[in-house]
């Protein structure tokens, strides 16, 4: 018997047990517990009869389609799969290869932007510290000189502002009496 068979009994077997199970549950009346323990128990019983049947046709099987097959035939076999292992595994290495070779890139990159950091971050502070030496005296004239500059600046800009204005009106009376305007 093959599997498909022992499958098919095993279904009618259970089948005609529940049908059984369920005539005498409405003849006695018992509970729905009671039936189901005893379904339990049924298919308990038929899996310890069939199962050992089932593992038995499938061993043979096995060793009927080891035994058809060649001892060339098992090691060519063998091989072939060996061959394509060994080809799958040389593309894993290949790939980690290539990963670990961005990894590398990558870390260096940090490391070259930490390491110009770090010089920005030095020129900084040698800046704040000479800012910090010296005197607050010298700051407040510094702003000073800041301030009138400014104040000097602003007259000069409306004065340049207003020269340019006239430069450009007489300009254009002078194109247009010439014939280019």
């Amino acid at each position: 018997m093959n599997v498909t068979e022992y499958a098919t009994k095993l279904i009618q077997v259970l089948l005609s047990m529940m049908v059984i199970s369920v005539v005498i549950l409405i003849q006695t009346k018992n509970s729905v517990v009671e039936l189901i323990l005893l379904l339990v128990g049924i298919i308990i019983i038929i899996v310890f009869l069939y199962f050992p049947k089932l593992l038995r046709s499938r061993k043979k099987k096995k060793e009927n389609i080891s035994d058809e097959v060649s001892y060339h035939d098992k090691i060519k076999y063998l091989l072939d799969n060996l061959k394509k292992s060994s080809i799958e595994l040389d593309k894993s290495f290949e790939e980690i290869s290539l990963l670990s070779k961005e990894k590398k890139e990558n870390l260096d990159l940090l490391e070259n932007n930490l390491n110009q950091l770090t010089i920005k971050e030095n020129e900084l502070k040698s800046k704040i510290e000479t800012l910090e030496k010296v005197p607050v005296e010298a700051i407040k004239h510094f702003e000073e000189v800041l301030n009138k500059g400014d104040k000097r600046s602003t007259f000069r800009d409306y004065f340049l502002f207003l020269l340019g204005v006239i430069v450009s009106i007489i300009t254009s009376i002078v194109l247009k009496q010439v014939g280019f305007g």
